[in-house]
């Protein structure tokens, strides 16, 4: 596995260039052996019509699409899935093979601030309002 350093904003411009967002990874492309990446946008095959290539857009997906094309060239690329840990790959059984590591130079999933006390009063006294509200 190969360890990658990555910034935020670098990160996050994966999800930027995404087509169809997915809820079960920040970002997925695939790529076939002329090592150029397109956002996913369909289930199986992506038709060429519906390709965005996106070619020297990041530099650091550029560097993963050729770590990619390495490891899957005899089945001609396929797709990639992108998280917060790293990159993988799914075999026909669909499972996860991580080949990059992030290395990240801050945090790349921001934590929400915990509420104080005084704010948890003042949203169920707002919400106490609303109910008795409505009722009337």
């Amino acid at each position: 596995m190969k360890p990658i350093r990555i910034g935020k904003g670098e990160f996050d411009k994966f999800r930027e260039l995404q087509k169809v967002k997915r809820n079960d990874c920040h970002a997925v492309f695939s790529s076939n052996l002329s090592e150029i990446p397109w956002p996913f946008v369909t289930s199986g095959p992506t038709p060429d019509q519906l390709r965005e290539y996106l070619r020297s857009q990041s530099p650091i997906l550029d560097q993963v699409v050729g770590m990619f094309i390495e490891i899957r060239q005899s089945t001609f690329g396929g797709r990639f899935f992108i998280d917060y840990e790293g990159v993988y790959w799914k075999d026909n059984e669909k499972k996860g093979h991580r080949f990059v590591e992030w290395l990240p130079e801050e945090p790349l999933q921001t934590k929400p601030r915990p509420i104080t006390i005084q704010e948890l009063q003042s949203m169920q006294n707002a919400y106490k309002k609303r109910s008795t509200l409505a009722e009337s």
